[in-house]
């Protein structure tokens, strides 16, 4: 009945790049011209090894050995700390390939039954809670969103939230600007990677009911845009197709996604992805992060910073797994294991 056993596993198998070995760095680069100096948060403690394999988890055979030869040349070239690859295919079967570590103090190696954070694959599974409600009756996705978030001031005072269905919502085609790109939102996980945001803080940025000038849409709801290959080919001859709607990737869509969630069920977000997707697609090792306490076994590193600086800021891998998920929350804060 459901895709979520069949579809969310499947883009769990992507690419996971994380954690290789070698010392733990706190010397920082300068930072460039207008962003703040890169700090590197003291290293969250190692999360045990899990006890069991996860209970999605497919038969699998280990790369073959050119693949491996690969990735045990990103580790080797310290391109990325550690990495799990699986892949799926009809005539290969289920391949899984590993190499480094998932903590580089303990120096645990890494593994594909081992959490980590999943980040925007989290809308994915959103996405799956809100299909589901519309199956149940609970809501439909022509509903307009002020239907089931009316009552909340900061919401109502989003520029042209009134012209925004749950549907809009879901692909993207609201024009809502991302709530990360407020100043304070972007330089945080640098600046305060231990804050706590609350639901009314990401949605603060933007409302005129958030005590400051709201962001600007990204462009207005129902707005279009010409065929651009008919336009480079035919110029203005023969008559152009239908425009396109506008769309345009926002986290801003998934934040209002699980505010409407909560609302129609009632529950906190956590439990929300709890029974609609943990419970019923059979994944026990996945769950909503909702403060810093909520760690992988599967660290998280970088040299660019927490933020995307325009270049290293880190003579080595930096420790970004403590950073609290609450900023991401429903469209990022999701943890899961690569199998």
């Amino acid at each position: 009945m459901l895709l979520v056993r069949t579809l969310l596993p499947l883009i769990l198998s992507a690419l996971v790049v994380l954690p290789a070995q070698g010392k733990e760095s706190k010397d920082a680069m300068p930072a460039p011209a207008g962003f703040p100096p890169a700090v590197c948060p003291a290293p969250p403690p190692p999360a045990a090894a899990p006890a069991h394999h996860s209970a999605n988890a497919q038969s699998y055979r280990p790369f073959p050995e050119a693949w491996q030869a690969v990735l045990d040349g990103v580790v080797r070239n310290d391109k990325v700390p550690g990495v799990v690859v699986i892949v799926k295919s009809p005539s290969w079967g289920v391949r899984v390939g590993t190499a480094g570590v998932a903590n580089r103090i303990s120096g645990t190696p890494i593994s594909p039954d081992m959490q980590f954070r999943v980040g925007s694959v989290t809308k994915l599974a959103l996405a799956q809670v809100i299909l589901q409600m519309e199956q149940e009756g609970r809501l439909r996705l022509t509903d307009p969103v002020l239907k089931h978030l009316g009552d909340n001031a900061l919401v109502r005072g989003i520029p042209h939230v009134g012209e925004i269905t749950v549907g809009d919502l879901l692909q993207m085609k609201s024009g809502l600007p991302n709530y990360l790109g407020a100043s304070d939102m972007f330089f945080s996980p640098q600046v305060t990677p231990h804050r706590h945001f609350s639901v009314d803080d990401l949605v603060r940025p933007l409302s005129t009911a958030g005590g400051a000038e709201p962001l600007p849409p990204d462009f207005l709801p129902g707005q279009t845009y010409p065929n651009p290959y008919w336009q480079t080919l035919y110029k203005s001859q023969p008559p152009a197709p239908a425009p396109y709607p506008y769309w345009f990737y926002s986290n801003s869509n998934y934040l209002l996604l699980g505010m409407i969630a909560e609302k129609v069920s009632g529950l906190k977000a956590d439990d929300v992805m709890r029974k609609y997707i943990a419970d019923r697609g059979g994944l026990t090792d996945t769950y909503l992060a909702t403060d810093e306490r909520n760690l992988p076994h599967i660290h998280g590193y970088a040299k660019w910073g927490a933020i995307s600086y325009p270049q290293p800021v880190f003579d080595d891998w930096c420790d970004m797994t403590a950073i609290n998920p609450s900023i991401a929350w429903t469209a990022g804060a999701l943890v899961s294991t690569p199998d």
